[in-house]
């Protein structure tokens, strides 16, 4: 998981805190990576939950330690999943398409559709299937024509008002999803797609 908190006095943000009981409890190993870091650590995937600190993941091309090697696990067809601000600096490195637009958000009532399970995080889901979405942020096409992407089948999620709000690279092993916890008390957490996502990828006991 690469995020930009260390352990210590700061408590741990939401969004890893869930995560992370999620991986333990389906009997994986999480291991937590800072953009500091210089090593994967041999991870088996990656969800990617936070730009580096002080930088608008929608900013374009991040420069941080890791960047090589993510670039190197996707080629190689690592699973990727980019959360909310992951979700930017995945576009922003040229890894998903679009880009993430903080501060747009999608209803916390909207319903979410399954559109593909050609992907690495939706390969046990049915297209079709329906959720709710708390969003942080939108994603939205900029450069790259939708249609293009739909006729590619790299749409992975849409609300059922047709908002585009998860992508996928041309491989279906990154994924990234306007999604995040939200409210004071965190209790909303992460989306329940998210959760079944991390549910479903076919790594048991494997390092996230």
């Amino acid at each position: 998981m690469l995020t930009s908190w260390r352990e210590g006095p700061a408590p741990e943000p939401v969004v890893l805190r869930r995560v992370r009981r999620h991986l333990v409890r389906d009997g994986h190993e999480p291991v937590l990576l800072t953009h500091d870091d210089t090593d994967l650590q041999r991870v088996d995937a990656l969800v990617v939950a936070e730009a580096p600190p002080g930088v608008e993941a929608a900013d374009g091309p991040v420069r941080f330690p890791l960047a090589g090697q993510i670039a190197v696990g996707i080629t190689r067809g690592m699973p990727v999943l980019g959360l909310g601000e992951g979700l930017g600096l995945l576009c922003g490195g040229g890894f998903l398409p679009g880009t993430w637009r903080p501060g747009e958000d999608v209803p916390a009532s909207t319903v979410v559709v399954v559109v593909t399970r050609r992907t690495a995080w939706t390969s046990s889901t049915e297209p079709g299937e329906q959720v709710a979405l708390t969003a942080d942020g939108a994603w939205a096409p900029s450069d790259v024509d939708l249609d293009t992407l739909r006729a590619r089948d790299q749409v992975v999620l849409r609300s059922s008002g047709g908002t585009v709000v998860g992508v996928c690279n041309p491989d279906g092993n990154v994924v990234g999803v306007a999604g995040l916890p939200s409210g004071e008390d965190g209790t909303r957490g992460l989306t329940t797609q998210i959760l079944a996502m991390l549910d479903r990828v076919p790594l048991e006991g494997h390092r996230i």
